[in-house]
């Protein structure tokens, strides 16, 4: 394939999906409105810039309310490339039509990405397509470039390979210390943050900790866990505690990346569905912490268009073929907030093709609002009776495979016993 004609569609990762796949030499959009062209050019440029790759890239456009301007513009565009390839995977109605009939008339190729196998369709007499495989061929910020984002810090947790077993064993211990003292666990970090010293000017991060029995925060006063530092020591996560006879103990963290998390009161819920993500095999990429920056775009009365910079972070995202998850991690009580923080991001950030999910330490029952309203927006959940019931890998799976089970089907009994 030397030209790829592409059947320009609201989804920006749909529009770049088969030139990733297929690396033609020329991208042709098929079917962009002025408007589309203007909101979306430097979006394309940059996402192949970020890949490597270079292709030729032209907009051609025609009155789409009509046929034989549509059939025509399309005939004319594939007799002057004949090595050419017509992607039907999204596209308007008309469009889809055309190239349809010029299939049948020309003999061009036409190929169509399936979402439920997540493989590309042969239609007609292109065979690489049967081959291409898309899983892994996008990562964090091929989503957030093409959207008209960019990434600017994650964790994947590299630096972990080498040791990846003592890491993530750590972790998982830490985690179940956190849900056996879930109910004192915001305070026993307020207390943390507290007595742990501030970084030196040099960028040194402090280890060694000297805490009173007792400290106020924000006017109340909090009192040492001695029960949730020991079990720490015991799994490693604090090292050398000692206890003097003035009420004061030392101790020290393991390494500056657990103090971190231990002094981050949603840390270990976003380690845990990473790991989750992570062991399901279901995912060719999980980022942590992922913080980008993007522009809001309009276009004004006199058509010029204006940029407005914006910035936030997703905590956990996994990459399934074109369908990522963008999960959110909280462990104070659910709010109608949440959901409306997450679903937009997400949908923003994949156009449209991926998943929000509320992953959350409470439990959400089926008759709260929040449920109710989580559901009508296709925001999955992930909640306390997952953790309890060890579900969360299963959940993670479920909404990979799209086969998720809401709390009030009948088949989500089957889930728990």
């Amino acid at each position: 394939m030397k030209t790829l004609i592409e059947l320009f569609d609201e989804s920006p990762i749909l529009n770049v999906l088969a030139s990733v796949a297929f690396k033609p030499e020329k991208l042709i959009f098929f079917g962009a409105d002025p408007l589309q062209v203007e909101e979306s050019r430097r979006d394309y440029v940059r996402f192949f810039k970020s890949r490597g790759e270079n292709p030729e890239i032209e907009y051609i456009s025609a009155d789409m309310e009509n046929i034989d301007e549509v059939n025509g513009t399309l005939a004319k565009i594939i007799a002057e490339n004949p090595d050419c390839v017509v992607d039907v995977t999204g596209g308007k109605d008309i469009a889809l039509l055309a190239a349809g009939m010029a299939a049948v008339r020309l003999g061009v190729p036409l190929i169509a990405y399936n979402k439920r196998t997540k493989r590309y369709a042969n239609i007609s007499e292109y065979e690489p397509a049967m081959r291409a495989n898309i899983f892994g061929l996008l990562d964090c910020e091929d989503f957030f470039n093409v959207s008209g984002g960019s990434v600017t810090e994650s964790e994947d947790f590299s630096e972990h390979k080498d040791d990846f077993g003592a890491f993530w064993s750590k972790v998982l211990d830490i985690w179940n210390i956190y849900l056996e003292n879930i109910g004192s666990w915001v305070p026993h970090v307020q207390f943390l943050q507290k007595v742990s010293p501030a970084c030196e000017p040099n960028g040194t991060v402090p280890l060694k900790v000297r805490a009173p029995e007792h400290i106020g925060v924000n006017g109340k006063q909090i009192t040492r866990n001695d029960a949730i530092l020991m079990s720490l020591e015991r799994c490693g996560g604090i090292t050398e505690l000692k206890y003097h006879e003035n009420g004061e103990c030392i101790f020290s963290y393991c390494d500056k990346a657990f103090r971190h998390y231990l002094t981050d009161v949603g840390a270990f819920l976003e380690l845990f569905i990473h790991l989750c993500a992570v062991t399901t095999g279901k995912f060719s990429s999980v980022r942590s912490r992922v913080k980008y920056n993007w522009e809001y775009s309009r276009i004004r009365h006199d058509r010029t268009t204006i940029y407005r910079p914006a910035s936030n972070e997703i905590d956990v995202i996994a990459i399934n073929g074109i369908e990522p998850l963008f999960i959110s991690c909280k462990t104070c009580a659910p709010d109608m907030k949440h959901i409306d923080e997450i679903y937009p991001q997400a949908m923003r950030m994949s156009g449209g093709e991926g998943h929000a999910v509320f992953a959350c330490t409470h439990t959400i029952d089926k008759d709260m609002p929040i449920y109710n309203k989580a559901k009508a927006l296709g925001v999955y959940i992930i909640d306390g009776d997952d953790i309890k019931n060890r579900l969360v890998t299963e959940r993670l799976i479920e909404i990979a495979e799209d086969r998720y089970i809401w709390k009030d089907e009948p088949e989500y009994g089957n889930l728990i016993k």
